[in-house]
């Protein structure tokens, strides 16, 4: 027997009216956004050199951004605002990446992320191969789950061994010798048991570092680190509230901030989209300025300052 929605906690249909009602301009325009994205994905791509930045700044990260922009609007539209800075945090990831690799080094920056999800990949295959180190620690890890896998799957083991195999034929190619050796070195020396992330093995603690190379660290200290605490459950306020008398509980569709959203959705979409076009169709810059002046930037400039209530919801 199907359970309802708590009346106030997840009421869907006032939650996704209220945003209709105030942003559709807003939401529109999220929508244009990632249309253009998808169109620019393979116009970027085929105006390129076809190596492996290009792979990854088209198809990799400037995919992955459109993905989660599409997300965003979904979540944003269906009254989710509290959610839609989840992906809209991995956005701003994918931008702050493939900028990285537009800047400067691009292939070497490029071909240090695939042998690092490579690694990754690897990892995985030991895993599942009998009698290894790595199975033998990821057995520890959950238990009676990997023996049930082993039992419902017993190729898996070989299958690992091919899959290892693999990825150790593509690590001992002349191009990824070195980059591979760099990873183990840097492994060794910061006595790490797991695969490091392929921009600190490049010299970057984290991504705020690459955003403070790239000037964009005012973007990363007001949306980012917010979007964060999001994805962490690092905020109780974002949750309830505790009052004078009692406490209060926001819905599951959670409607605040819903101005910073669409500013930060919108304003990672442009810079985005100008790097690509700036470096791949740098002809194109003019059209895009006038189709912004045009079409888009009513939107962007006006988003509404709607006034959400604190919610009254008891939190029992």
């Amino acid at each position: 027997m199907s359970e309802p929605p708590h009346p106030v906690l997840h009421n869907r249909k006032e939650a996704a009216e209220f945003v209709a009602q105030h942003y559709t301009p807003q939401l529109n325009l999220l929508t244009e956004m990632v249309n253009y994205a998808s169109n620019l994905i393979p116009r970027a791509f085929n105006s390129s050199g076809k190596q492996m930045r290009d792979l990854m700044v088209c198809f990799g990260f400037l995919k992955q951004f459109a993905s989660m922009l599409d997300a965003a609007e979904v979540l944003l539209r269906a009254g989710a605002v509290h959610a839609s800075f989840v992906p809209a945090r991995v956005a701003f990831e994918a931008s702050i990446y493939l900028e990285w690799l537009l800047v400067s080094d691009g292939e070497k920056k490029a071909n240090y992320y695939y042998v690092g999800d490579i690694r990754k990949e690897r990892v995985w295959g030991l895993r599942a191969q009998k009698a290894t180190l790595e199975s033998s620690d990821f057995l520890k890890e959950i238990g009676k789950i990997g023996i049930d896998i082993a039992t419902n799957q017993p190729g898996l083991s070989a299958d690992g061994v091919k899959h290892v195999a693999n990825v150790e034929r593509i690590l001992a190619r002349p191009e990824y010798v070195g980059i591979n050796a760099a990873f183990d070195a840097f492994k060794k020396q910061k006595g790490m048991k797991h695969e490091p992330e392929w921009y600190k093995v490049l010299g970057k603690r984290s991504i705020k570092d690459i955003a403070r190379e790239l000037q964009r660290l005012p973007e990363y200290v007001i949306y980012y680190q917010q979007a964060s605490q999001v994805t962490h459950s690092a905020s109780y306020k974002d949750q309830l509230k505790f009052k004078s008398k009692g406490v209060s509980a926001q819905p599951l569709r959670n409607l605040a901030d819903i101005h910073t959203a669409f500013n930060y959705g919108f304003t990672t979409a442009m810079h985005a989209f100008h790097r690509v076009l700036a470096f791949y169709r740098p002809d194109e810059l003019l059209a895009f300025s006038l189709m912004y002046a045009t079409d888009w930037r009513s939107a962007f400039v006006n988003i509404p300052h709607v006034v959400i209530a604190d919610a009254q919801r008891p939190a029992n």
